[in-house]
């Protein structure tokens, strides 16, 4: 038997947490949402499992690898759309061929799929459904049609025979289990429904995803294993965890490796910090999660949300709020020093370059004023450096004068931009700051490739040899810049500009 693990939904169900991870990622209780169900299949021995990615599907196969972690064999499907569980078999069917335990990637079950795949064995249908029973209730076995699944029943895990996988395949309407089961049912197909006690939670939602949280650290989940050890009773910590004596815990909560919180400090009940969270003196987290390499600044409240970075999620109040203030939410992945040393090579450089030229503005200030009907010095408003521009965190170029000379020569066209440098609107190397034609030109993807470079005075391309460039060669080379840059290769690019073997 294998396992398929599918997404039952479209990411934006979940979001804005889908855009800022994977789905499958999404930490419950810092640990990854699919990563519990690879354990419970691990526990079950069923040892191959089919993953069915759509949203970020690089990400989540990079993470996931090929299974070891976890005993397991696993394999990758990538489909076109979430939601349909029909066409994901079809999809998935060539690494299955077999019968083939269906999960649900955005549930949190602590089913046990070895008595479920112990009763499929037993009864020899085609489809066996899991389905939580009252606790007046025992364990019990029945045929699905004594007994038909509202729309209202938490349906857990099935168990398709080949012979039931050929019949879901067949019928493109099966969205998921419910739709199964009526499915099976029409077309009298041999099914039957286990009535068992366990626990099970479904993330529909932002509140469902909080939910879960709460639910896996409250130890709702018989069996599902949190990470980190015990520190005080509710409290779990990962290896690394620094936690000020004077900083109040509130059980439960769950506390990610190499987090750091500091005095006074809050946290707690229902919290989970994640990885390299940092936590400020008397801040407060409660109900909430802060996803990983994310700063809490001192005495900020956190209660229902969901932090990444920047960005805060008030699941109760359904409201995003990107905080552009570094005092109150801080990105702890940001190369802040590197920034520093950036700015400080191009302030250094872009002076260093006026004053060699200092004779040579004399020059141009006496053109200009013997040739005043001459416009020899021009302004433009171009568009440089990315900026947030609304509280969700969108960015959009910023507008800047942009100075130039009139010439012919290259080396004096590019003169006056030494003061766009010196204000810190341009960097000596960059992509070039585009005009408001050009930036119509644009789509979304190249605008968010392009923001991760500065504008510049000098650009790949021209130390590439190919002074003019065509738009779209521009466009290549521009983001094949902004993934590869670092400040040695902006040097380099400086020196091969400065000492050309040939320049238009």
């Amino acid at each position: 038997m294998k396992a398929l693990i599918f997404p039952a939904g479209s990411p934006d169900r979940l979001a804005p947490m889908t855009q800022w991870m994977p789905e499958a990622l999404l930490p419950i209780a810092n640990k990854p949402m699919v990563a519990h169900l690879l354990e419970l299949l691990a526990r079950s021995d069923v040892r191959q499992a089919v993953m069915a990615v759509h949203h970020m599907p690089y990400e989540t196969e990079s993470y996931f690898g090929r299974g070891e972690r976890w005993g397991l064999d696993i394999s990758y499907c990538l489909l076109k759309q979430a939601g349909n569980l029909s066409k994901v078999l079809k999809r998935a069917w060539s690494q299955i061929q077999d019968d083939v335990m269906i999960l649900p990637a955005n549930t949190i079950t602590d089913l046990s799929l070895s008595a479920l795949a112990q009763i499929h064995a037993q009864s020899q249908t085609d489809l066996t459904l899991s389905m939580v029973r009252s606790k007046a209730q025992k364990d019990k076995v029945v045929a699905l049609t004594d007994e038909m699944p509202g729309s209202g029943a938490l349906l857990g895990t099935a168990v398709l025979s080949v012979d039931g996988a050929m019949l879901a395949m067949a019928e493109p309407s099966i969205m998921d289990m419910t739709g199964l089961a009526r499915q099976f049912r029409e077309h009298g197909r041999s099914s039957v429904v286990y009535h068992t006690d366990f626990t099970m939670k479904t993330i529909e939602s932002p509140g469902d995803y909080l939910a879960a949280n709460q639910l896996a650290l409250r130890g709702a989940f018989n069996g599902l294993i949190l990470p980190g050890e015990e520190v005080r009773t509710g409290i779990r910590a990962g290896i690394g965890a620094r936690i000020h004596p004077q900083c109040k815990l509130v059980g439960p909560a769950s506390l990610g490796n190499s987090c750091g919180l500091s005095r006074d400090a809050v946290i707690g009940p229902d919290a989970v910090i994640g990885e390299k969270v940092v936590v400020d003196r008397g801040a407060v987290v409660e109900n909430s999660v802060i996803f990983p390499n994310t700063y809490v600044g001192s005495h900020t409240e956190v209660q229902n949300s969901v932090i990444w970075k920047k960005s805060m999620f008030n699941v109760k109040r359904g409201v995003e709020v990107y905080v552009e203030d570094d005092i109150i939410l801080g990105d702890m992945d940001k190369p802040f020093l590197a920034n520093q040393l950036d700015r400080a090579f191009n302030l250094a450089t872009g002076l260093f370059f006026t004053l060699c030229a200092f004779p040579l503005w004399g020059v141009c200030f006496l053109y200009h004023l013997v040739f005043p009907g001459k416009a020899f010095f021009q302004t433009e408003i171009r568009y440089g450096k990315y900026e947030v521009s609304n509280l969700q965190g969108a960015v959009q170029p910023r507008p800047f004068v942009h100075y130039t000379f009139q010439s012919r020569h290259w080396w004096i066209r590019k003169l006056p931009g030494l003061f766009n440098v010196i204000k810190g609107e341009m960097s000596m190397v960059g992509n070039a700051p585009l005009s408001s034609e050009q930036l119509d030109l644009l789509d979304e993807e190249w605008q968010t490739l392009r923001a991760k470079a500065p504008v510049g005075l000098f650009h790949l391309w021209e130390a590439e040899g190919q002074p003019n460039p065509s738009w779209d060669e521009q466009l290549v080379s521009e983001a094949y810049y902004a993934g590869s840059r670092t400040m040695w290769g902006d040097v380099g690019i400086l020196l091969k500009c400065l000492m050309p073997k040939k320049r238009a």
